[in-house]
C-alpha cells in the first residue's frame, strides 16, 4: 500500500461505527431513565433526535443531501 494513495476512508468508517454505537448506547440509557420517570415528552424528543443522529451515522451521504435540500428550500438556490 502506497501512502500517496491513502484516503483514510477505512479509519473514517471505523470511527463512525464506534461513535454511532456509543451514541445509540447513550440514547438507550437516557430513554430508559426518562421512561422510568414517566417523562414522556423527553422520550419523544429523544427518539426524534436519535432518528436524526442515526441518519447521519448510518447514511451520511443521505443526511448531507437532506440538509442541503432543506437549506435550498429556504435560500432558493
Amino acid at each position: 500500500m502506497s501512502l500517496g494513495n491513502y484516503t483514510g476512508e477505512g479509519i473514517l468508517d471505523w470511527v463512525l461505527a464506534i461513535a454511532g454505537n456509543a451514541l445509540i448506547g447513550v440514547l438507550a440509557i437516557f430513554a430508559v431513565l426518562f421512561i422510568a420517570r414517566s417523562e414522556w415528552g423527553k422520550v419523544v424528543g429523544l427518539v426524534a433526535g436519535a432518528i436524526i443522529a442515526g441518519l447521519f451515522v448510518w447514511f451520511p451521504d443521505s443526511g448531507v443531501s437532506l440538509i442541503q435540500a432543506f437549506i435550498r428550500s429556504f435560500t432558493g438556490n
